[in-house]
């Protein structure tokens, strides 16, 4: 049994690999930086012993050295932490240096393009919204990072005092403060997902995906034009990729 490891800025997550190679989503825990592995170990306890372990960690180093550390006691093998290397598996990274890309991003990109095939755009909508282009050779051109949608909502609040912004109810005309900070904040997000995508496929070739990941891509979906296809598995499924299942 493989097992998968997404440590993102906020959100841990953990998946196994079923026979096909294929990621299965075990639990999704938020990050607790005090205790990096308490939220994950009701759904660990649950496992028997993995084969082997591979991760990615946007985290810091507080998540990966106590995650090891776990694993060491309990007599699992060492997790497999990923780097982004300039090119391996099909995908060549465009940074000037690579080491500097986020390695969910490489995971996600990885596992868009051994899944879905290039070219594409990538819209990863968690605690950043990064958006990376990836060309038919596998080649990726570059991409952007803004802020998420609760940093959107944190930095307003913290400039103007409006007190906590809701997150469900959404109206274009609201009759209140609340509602008229959390309708615009999601379609202006929504709106330039849309318009970046739009400008960095304008020059790429013909039948280039469109795909959306990421711990808010069903709250942007429905303000997003209907070319994105979700997939929130996609740093899992670069990880299986890394981990020679797929």
């Amino acid at each position: 049994m493989i097992l998968l490891v997404d440590a993102g800025n906020s959100m841990i997550r953990l998946a196994s690999l079923d026979a096909g190679g294929a990621p299965v989503l075990l639990c999704r825990e938020p990050y607790r930086r005090a205790s990096p592995v308490a939220g994950l170990e009701g759904s660990l306890a649950t496992l028997g012993r993995p084969d082997a372990i591979h991760g990615a960690s946007v985290a810091g180093n507080g998540f990966p050295v106590a995650f090891s550390a776990w694993c060491e006691q309990k007599g699992w093998p060492l997790p497999a932490w990923a780097d982004v290397p300039r090119a391996a598996h099909g995908l060549t990274v465009g940074y000037r240096s690579p080491e500097r890309l986020g390695v969910d991003r490489y995971a996600g990109m990885l596992g868009a393009l051994h899944h879905h095939g290039a070219p594409f755009i990538l819209a990863d909508c968690g605690t950043a919204l990064t958006i990376d282009a990836v060309d038919a050779g596998g080649r990726h051109l570059g991409g952007v990072i803004d802020p998420g949608l609760q940093g959107m909502r944190d930095a307003l609040c913290r400039s103007t005092g409006i007190g906590a912004i809701p997150e469900g109810r959404v109206t274009l005309c609201a009759d209140n403060t609340a509602y008229a900070v959390a309708s615009g904040i999601l379609r202006v997000l929504a709106a330039g997902i849309d318009r970046i995508a739009g400008e960095m496929s304008s020059g790429m070739e013909q039948g280039c995906r469109w795909l959306l990941t990421g711990g808010d891509a069903e709250t942007l979906s429905p303000r997003l034009s209907g070319r994105w296809q979700i997939d929130p598995l996609l740093v899992m499924r670069g990880l299986a990729v890394l981990a020679g299942a797929r």
